[in-house]
């Protein structure tokens, strides 16, 4: 049966430091340099109690609370919206292993944790006021600050905003995942991808939707020339843009938007997330 929430103690605030060498998280033949702009910037621990960190997650991913969210999808989410947990992959393991009370040889990572309902309410107060309290520090930790408002929106309010945007993105999946990789910060894995994709176009998480993007074309976007695939002690892999690629590759994406800008606004969860994805975007929305 899917395992639940149950409060856990706060953490305490972090201090803003440079991340961690990257040879710790990748063979470090391979270094990233100046692969994408999000690099520029050393992001802060989250400085969020670690349930609120994860039922805010859990909750995102299963807004109606249903079936929950795989143990896997729970750390892609928290590394994809919190860069720190990404440069910081196994601590952010760690922390949902404590919060669930399971240990790293008993999971499998496809595991499926729900928030208990009568927790629901208090743990709706307790996400809004830890918020409130550190909301600067929050938005200093996240890679879209923007972003906030929806997640916490989406805990409160179920499926929340977006949740009319029955249309599906532009029909090129190649575009949609190169997207993704000019968007989070890197190295990315593919559970962030799919998470971020239909996060942002909600369609995709319908069973309609879930055709536009197929895993065989995840993997062909990934052979291109443009494209570095790294992996970590785990041989797990991890995808990001070869060095000096990514103004290039913006350019290309920005163009097929600007083509296709009608049905990106109608199909994003809010069309003013493209402003600040792609701000160059801005005047045609």
């Amino acid at each position: 049966p899917p395992a639940e929430v149950s409060e856990a103690p706060a953490l305490p605030l972090a201090v803003k430091s440079a991340p961690p060498p990257i040879s710790n998280i990748m063979k470090p033949e391979i270094l990233p340099d100046d692969c994408h702009p999000a690099w520029e910037k050393a992001y802060i621990k989250p400085p969020l109690p670690s349930d609120v960190l994860i039922t805010l997650a859990v909750r995102n991913l299963d807004p109606e609370n249903r079936f929950g969210a795989p143990f896997s999808d729970i750390v892609a989410f928290l590394a994809m919206h919190f860069p720190y947990f990404n440069r910081n992959i196994e601590e952010c393991r760690d922390m949902v292993r404590k919060t669930y009370d399971t240990n790293s040889k008993e999971e499998t990572g496809r595991e499926n944790f729900r928030i208990k309902d009568s927790l629901m309410e208090q743990l709706s107060k307790r996400i809004e006021t830890s918020i409130e309290r550190n909301r600067n520090f929050v938005c200093e930790s996240m890679l879209f600050k923007d972003l906030l408002k929806t997640l916490v929106n989406r805990f409160i309010d179920g499926r929340g905003d977006g949740a009319d945007r029955v249309l599906p993105p532009p029909n090129n999946p190649k575009m949609l995942i190169i997207l993704s990789l000019i968007t989070l910060y890197p190295p990315m894995s593919m559970d962030q991808i799919i998470i971020f994709l239909t996060f942002l176009f909600p369609n995709l998480s319908e069973p309609t939707g879930k055709a536009v993007v197929k895993e065989d074309d995840f993997y062909k976007t990934m052979e291109d020339e443009n494209i570095v695939v790294v992996s970590n002690k785990k041989q797990e892999k991890f995808y990001m843009l070869k060095k000096g690629s990514y103004f290039t590759i913006r350019q290309q994406v920005c163009a097929f938007f600007k083509g296709n800008i009608d049905r990106l606004r109608k199909s994003t969860v809010d069309y003013k997330f493209i402003e600040v994805l792609l701000p160059e975007l801005k005047e045609e929305l």
